[in-house]
């Protein structure tokens, strides 16, 4: 198992010693061994399926049989899957 946390420590007792191309080096790992964060949380790109969403699509999909789930999902804006769950009554 790694230690990340104890190869930084490492790595910048070293910096203090090595020479400017190796300092060079060990920057670039130390840079490579943290984590971003996003500052902002991701937005879903779809809407959230309801019960009443859910009984429309099937509404829908009984006039419309020959359509595909992917357009389905594309015309309500949710999730392909979800579009499935909510025929198949899971939803």
């Amino acid at each position: 198992m790694s230690d990340i946390v104890r190869a930084r420590e490492i790595l910048k007792e070293a910096l203090k010693k090595a020479d400017p191309v190796t300092c060079g080096l060990i920057k670039l790992a130390l840079k490579n061994m943290t984590r971003t964060y996003s500052v902002a949380p991701v937005r879903p790109e779809s809407r959230r399926m309801t019960p009443k969403i859910a009984k429309q699509i099937r509404a829908f999909k009984r006039e419309n049989r020959g359509m595909s789930l992917a357009k389905i999902a594309q015309i309500w804006n949710v999730n392909p899957g979800r579009v499935s769950e909510a025929l198949a009554k899971k939803r």
